[in-house]
């Protein structure tokens, strides 16, 4: 899976679940700290996780979340394709 076709899945998601305005809020981008920024909390970040593991079939360790940054949509789609790497 190329990293093209996991951001895809990844930005539809988040505008979809989470209603993020993607290419109407000028604050919004693939480097914004979805977190730190106020676009999801806490509670998202479980549904986040679901998604990941269920869409691209990995596992997300507590011991990842500490050692991989994915407060950004391209840190989440750099952690899952390395995830997704033979």
């Amino acid at each position: 899976m190329s990293k093209e076709e996991i951001y895809k899945q990844l930005k539809d998601f988040l505008i979809d679940r989470f209603e993020l305005p993607f290419g109407d809020d000028p604050d919004l981008g693939d480097e914004t700290h979805l977190y730190d920024d106020g676009f999801i909390d806490s509670m998202d970040t479980l549904v986040l996780l679901t998604f990941l593991e269920k869409t691209f079939q990995i596992k997300v360790e507590t011991q990842d979340l500490l050692d991989s940054p994915i407060n950004t949509v391209q840190e989440i789609v750099d952690f899952v394709f390395a995830r997704k790497a033979p």
